[in-house]
């Protein structure tokens, strides 16, 4: 259906992907931490003009260097001869619609938990219910992301030391 293709971020392969490209969606995540630029200004060039860059990390200050928050009411901008969006909170357009959706995919995950308790919960490794362990960003005073509790000057605690506590 999708002419989709993961490739490790470099800069032959960056080039090789937006030669001629009409569009590019930025979405690195570092958690807690600034997002790193890994598309420069000089790899827009290889895009065709009037293109679009969307730049899903843009509330962390974007993973590409042209990139700056806009809002819903004015989002756009055109830089480098490309369309840019940088919205933060894009399914804040569709506040309704984003709920609903996002309570679908969450169901489960409640379910789950109320049938398996928090123990069960956090070991859970379905098809439907994955990574939970992953997820977990506090628990009783101690935060479990370290990238969190580093930026915050927070008590931290691993995901694997709260599992033995349980």
């Amino acid at each position: 259906l999708y002419d989709l293709e993961v490739l490790s971020v470099n800069e032959a392969n960056i080039i090789q992907a937006l030669n001629g490209a009409v569009g590019l969606v930025g979405a690195v995540l570092v958690t807690a931490s600034q997002t790193p630029k890994v598309i420069l200004r000089r790899h827009l060039k290889c895009m065709q003009k009037q293109g679009v860059v969307i730049d899903v990390a843009c509330d962390l200050g974007g993973c590409i260097e042209t990139i700056h928050q806009t809002s819903h009411s004015n989002p756009v901008y055109v830089e480098e001869g490309l369309l840019h969006y940088g919205v933060p909170n894009m399914p804040g357009i569709a506040a309704k619609t984003s709920s609903v959706a996002y309570s679908h995919a969450s169901a489960p995950y409640l379910l789950y938990y109320l049938e398996h308790g928090l123990k069960g919960f956090l070991k859970a490794n379905t098809k439907i219910v994955a990574n939970t362990l992953g997820g977990l960003s506090a628990y009783n005073g101690y935060i479990t992301q370290e990238g969190i509790a580093k930026a915050f000057n927070l008590a931290f605690k691993s995901p694997s030391e709260v599992l033995k506590e349980l």
